[in-house]
């Protein structure tokens, strides 16, 4: 069951002794046990809602009792009680926003120009996919990148030029490209959503946008791996002068639903943009409505 519904949800979570139990709207009530002897918790200030500390985040035990899952809440809360008693105003807040009836789920870019910083380094490899939504308010941007500064580096793009989707990659071998052109010039500014996905499988580049497949993208035989250990940016770049950008401009709009699949036959992973570093005008968790 889904509860990114935009309704609200209540969540009821608690423990007795080793026994845990948690329920969501009133429904079933769900159980678990924790192993060993241990009958009590030993915690210690600060707690943390909707997220945790970043400094925090490399830990090793807290990755292990977390599943891997760092990235901040995105949504609202409100109703919050301990042992049925309302708690207090935070003692700090980071990144944090009041709920707003006419925003919804997502990452703003505002017209202004930002970029988020998701990874430092990150090796794209033989076999990449990724997927995402955009709600665009400009015709031209940078949605993702992720290239070697080197003039001749290797690098992945996928851009909005002109109403068009691009998507292009290089290894060094020359460059491989996919393109959608939708039926109007403007026919993805029209305060809809729509999906991308794009698809990296050894010298061939495969671009879908609302279900339409662009004609492929096929490398010369053996420029299979792109071998970067690059930041990625999404929404923007820092240099428009890269080889490969056909833009000068950051995307303007929200990002929602990003998620990554980094070899062939494994799963995707969904990717917290809020987990990123920010540069410029970017709000998060957040997008307006129109």
């Amino acid at each position: 069951q889904k509860y990114n519904d935009g309704k609200w949800h209540t969540v009821e979570f608690g423990r007795n002794q080793k026994t845990g139990k948690i329920s969501v709207d009133g429904g079933a009530v769900k159980e678990g046990t924790s192993p060993g002897p241990t009958q009590s918790l030993n915690l210690r200030k600060p707690f943390f809602v909707g997220g945790i500390n970043p400094d925090l985040s490399s830990n090793d035990k807290v990755k292990k009792h977390l599943q891997g899952v760092l990235g901040s809440f995105e949504g609202c809360m409100r109703n919050m009680k301990q042992n049925y008693e309302t708690f207090g105003q935070p003692n700090a807040t980071q990144k944090v926003s009041s709920c707003v009836a006419n925003l919804e789920r997502g990452t703003f870019f505002n017209d202004q120009g930002g970029y988020i910083t998701l990874y430092d380094k990150y090796y794209v490899g033989l076999d990449f996919a990724f997927n995402l939504d955009i709600r665009p308010r400009n015709l031209s941007g940078v949605i993702l990148a992720i290239y070697d500064p080197a003039e001749k580096g290797d690098y992945i793009f996928l851009q909005l030029v002109d109403g068009k989707v691009v998507a292009t990659a290089d290894n060094g071998q020359g460059e491989v490209k996919t393109e959608y052109t939708p039926r109007e010039e403007n026919a993805l500014c029209d305060g809809e959503w729509h999906s991308i996905s794009v698809n990296k499988a050894k010298n061939v580049l495969l671009l879908t946008v609302d279900g339409n497949n662009a004609p492929a993208g096929t490398g010369a035989v053996g420029s299979s791996e792109i071998n970067t250990n690059d930041p990625m940016y999404i929404g923007g770049v820092p240099d428009f002068t890269r080889t490969g950008i056909l833009t000068d401009r950051n995307f303007s709009g929200c990002i929602r639903n990003f998620e990554i699949r980094r070899g062939k036959g494994e799963l995707y992973k969904a990717q917290y943009l809020s987990s990123g570093d920010i540069t410029g005008d970017v709000t998060l968790n957040k997008c307006p409505r129109n």
